[in-house]
């Protein structure tokens, strides 16, 4: 136990640089730091609801809220998945509090311990042992909450539900679970019902809202606004009642290769070399802690995410930075993705049945 408590933390890259390369041989020790980690396994997807970016919709009275830089996670009724169908070891406390505030229903929400904390949250919620219940869901001197946005039904008879009375069911057990906190009662302590407002009815006045709440998130270092229509439904996949308000943009990249550093890097990992679901090439470097920069194993063959500003006209992101690794996609579902992106391209290039149009022949003039 102490070994693997050892190598717990080593690997949430929390330990300064002078260990790690006191711990050279870290990187033939890959059995014990497998067995320091939850054994990743899967179920069926759950089917979540995605939303579409934000382009100046009329979003007049529609609700609001912060939108959470953790992992998006969804309640079975029985287990936690993510949106990709990987089941997530929770604490004992967390199970208690979802039969006790939400019983038989599937719900929907994200695992976040704060702000700028993203790779921190995904080591902890990934990356702990069974064997160390008592920091499980834990950061230091962090814990890791279930913010609930949403409802999902659990019958045909539920998918009518509009986001207006899913939201007053949601009201209720806020009530519930802050009770329950002021008593610290363990039931309440990992779960947390997020906050919605209203934008005003007149489209000018709520696209200025949206601006101005959006200004002060990300001055707080938030990632930026989801809106959603009050008679939205819920439904799997994208739907146009769900929109995200962000100032940068998120990219998932498959890690090919990487290349040495300079300077004070030199002899770690400079940059990263990564593909793009629609097969551009590009690095990012910046972003990378030191311990990362150490062991250049977790990277390879691994999907991670980066957040930039755009791309070029080259479909290059452009100011690219590493945000952390995707434990919950596989590479193999990451080329999946790929091609369905790619038939997807050729099917809007071509539609199927229809040949390409020829241009038409001139008539030769007669003499």
């Amino acid at each position: 136990k102490a070994t693997v408590s050892v190598l717990n933390w080593l690997t949430t890259r929390d330990a300064p640089m002078s260990i790690l390369r006191f711990w050279s041989p870290l990187a033939a020790a890959a059995p014990l730091r497998q067995q320091a980690r939850t054994a990743i396994k899967r179920a069926k997807p759950p089917g979540v609801m995605l939303a579409h970016s934000y382009k100046n919709q009329d979003v007049s009275g529609w609700y609001y809220s912060e939108k959470m830089d953790g992992i998006r996670a969804f309640w079975t009724g029985s287990k936690l998945q993510t949106r990709n169908g990987v089941v997530l070891n929770t604490p004992k406390e967390f199970v208690q509090g979802m039969r006790k505030y939400f019983p038989k229903q599937r719900v929907d929400g994200e695992l976040f311990m704060g702000k700028d904390l993203f790779q921190q949250t995904m080591g902890a919620v990934m990356r702990h042992s069974d064997l160390d219940k008592t920091r499980l869901w834990h950061y230091k001197s962090k814990a890791i909450k279930y913010v609930v946005f949403d409802l999902a039904p659990n019958n045909k008879k539920e998918m009518d539900t509009p986001f207006d009375a899913r939201l007053a069911k949601l009201a209720k057990v806020e009530g519930k679970v802050e009770s329950d906190r002021i008593e610290e009662l363990p039931a309440a302590k990992h779960i947390s019902i997020i906050k919605y407002k209203k934008l005003p009815g007149d489209p000018k006045k709520a696209v200025a809202k949206v601006q101005q709440e959006l200004k002060q998130i990300i001055g707080k270092k938030g990632e930026g606004l989801m809106l959603r229509a009050p008679q939205s439904l819920y439904v799997e996949g994208r739907s146009p009642d769900l929109l995200k308000v962000k100032e940068v943009e998120e990219s998932e990249a498959l890690v090919l290769d990487w290349q040495e550093g300079t300077g004070k890097h030199s002899g770690l990992v400079g940059a990263l070399r990564c593909r793009l679901h629609n097969g551009i090439h590009f690095e990012v470097g910046t972003g990378l802690t030191d311990s990362f920069r150490f062991n250049p194993s977790e990277f390879m063959d691994k999907v991670i995410t980066v957040r930039h500003q755009g791309v070029t006209d080259f479909g290059v992101p452009r100011f690219p930075v590493f945000i952390g690794l995707r434990l919950d996609r596989s590479p193999d579902e990451f080329d999946l993705l790929s091609a369905g992106i790619d038939k997807l391209a050729a099917s809007i290039a071509q539609p199927a049945g229809k040949k390409k149009p020829q241009p038409k022949k001139k008539a030769k003039k007669s003499a």
